[in-house]
């Protein structure tokens, strides 16, 4: 698939890194944050506790397989357990991620120009931003399989296996992405120059893996794949049919937003009036390495009661770039285009402080949940100033977590689970989770004692009357 004469400009792949490298940097000081403080309280456990058998408590236990979580733990035991060593920790997967995919524009692009735009606004991806501030197994899926597809393309048997075996060890969603991966090269190159057998024993060794450790996990633990844990229990049942067409609405919410609304509006624009597009034999090509990780998902997303976050997506939003590029090239006006997207997805970091209270919004999604780390820090110190404790407050989630879990300082103080009945609760924009019933009892029963903002995040400590 790749032309013999690169379009890859020499400063690119280094700007890139260099990017990326200052990200992390910046990173280093960032609290765990949403669903990584998953990964945290697992690696705490581990590191605490040692390795065991490879799976924690069933209380922490959300069935994914161990690769990731050693992998921090190990960083840990050798840099010590800190933020700055578990963020250092995921340079690796970013510098692998940007550069897979910068390979991939060079098989699948058509000139430098269309190369350097793409690696551009891959690099401002709002939700691909975000969660590169995070220690987050969602970068290493989206950096493994973006891997697995650039060789893929060139027909490198060994480098996609190798993807494969680390996709299946990641986490469930890593199994389907490897699942995706199988039915875009079937689409791909099945009866053109390659063998169903040929494909298919790529996979098996991650399917094999995967399966193994499944059966591993069940003789540990009793189960596999959907927890008997009550935090989890509710969302790994059936959606129905209401819940399942929710569902779709949200993905195609998560798709729009924060920030894609301009990027899908020229794709589905581009598709509809410029189709005489599709005979272009490069644009076919990402047009199907697009839509199957979307079809392959939704499908196994849909039905169940999981929420869909936007990170679940993120090889889709990577790779809309590059149709998104390939489809501009047809329109007038394409550089004010591509400013104009960039631009949107760099406001995107920005929308959720406009929305209503009661919308639930992807805050691991932008970067504006960076100000909730100095406003929590700012409420836990006033808390400590007007004798307070800590141990009498009530929350949800995600303030409802210890500040050893968040931010590895081993002060395991943390709110109680709000319960209406509690002497005080915490309150704040970033928590999705409170029903509207339950915000009118704090109005009715509870006085407002202290408000921290910190930008456009604010945190708000009510005390009952």
């Amino acid at each position: 698939m790749s032309d013999k004469v690169s379009k890859i400009p020499d400063w690119l792949v280094p700007a890139c890194f260099a990017f990326y490298l200052i990200l992390n940097i910046v990173s280093w000081q960032f609290p765990f944050f949403w669903d990584s403080l998953l990964t945290s309280t697992i690696c705490t456990w581990f590191f605490d506790n040692g390795w065991l058998n490879g799976i924690p408590p069933e209380q922490i236990d959300a069935g994914h397989p161990p690769l990731f979580y050693g992998y921090i733990f190990t960083w840990w035991k050798f840099l010590g357990r800190n933020l700055s060593t578990s963020h250092l920790a995921m340079l690796p997967f970013l510098w692998v991620m940007i550069y897979q995919f910068i390979q991939i524009c060079d098989r699948l692009l058509k000139n430098t120009n269309q190369v350097i735009a793409a690696a551009i606004l891959f690099c401002l991806e709002t939700t691909i931003i975000a969660q590169s501030t995070m220690v987050s197994y969602d970068i290493v899926i989206l950096a493994f399989y973006l891997f697995g597809l650039r060789y893929l393309l060139d027909n490198k048997n060994i480098p996609v296996a190798i993807a494969g075996i680390v996709l299946a060890l990641i986490s469930l969603r890593g199994a389907f992405a490897f699942g995706a991966l199988f039915f875009t090269e079937l689409l791909l190159f099945f009866n053109k120059d390659r063998r169903f057998k040929s494909i298919l024993l790529k996979y098996f060794p991650a399917f094999l893996i995967f399966v193994v450790w499944n059966i591993y996990h069940y003789k540990i633990s009793g189960w596999m794949l959907f927890t008997p844990s009550e935090q989890w229990a509710d969302q790994r049942g059936l959606a129905g049919i209401k819940g399942s067409f929710k569902n779709v609405l949200v993905i195609i919410r998560n798709l729009l937003e924060p920030g894609r609304v301009l990027l899908y509006f020229i794709i589905f624009v581009g598709l509809i009036l410029k189709w005489r597009f599709l005979k272009d034999k490069h644009l076919k090509t990402i047009l199907v390495i697009t839509i199957v990780p979307l079809l392959i998902f939704s499908a196994l997303f849909v039905p169940f009661n999981n929420p869909i976050g936007h990170r679940y997506l993120m090889i889709i939003f990577a790779l809309s770039i590059l149709l998104f590029i390939s489809l501009i090239e047809q329109f007038k006006f394409k550089t004010i285009w591509i400013v104009g997207t960039a631009l949107m997805l760099i406001s995107g970091h920005f929308w959720y402080s406009y929305y209503p209270a009661n919308l639930s919004k992807g805050w691991d999604a932008s970067l504006e949940h960076i100000a909730y780390f100095k406003a929590r820090k700012k409420m836990w110190n006033y808390c400590d100033e007007h004798n307070i404790p800590i141990s009498e407050t009530s929350a949800k989630f995600p303030l409802d977590v210890s500040m050893n879990q968040s931010n590895l300082n081993n002060d395991e103080r943390r709110p109680n689970k709000f319960s209406g009945n509690n002497k005080y609760v915490f309150v704040s924009p970033l928590n999705n989770n409170y029903e509207t019933s339950e915000l009118d009892t704090i109005q009715a029963n509870y006085d407002l004692l202290k408000e921290v903002k910190n930008r456009e995040i604010d945190i708000e400590l009510w005390r009952v009357k």
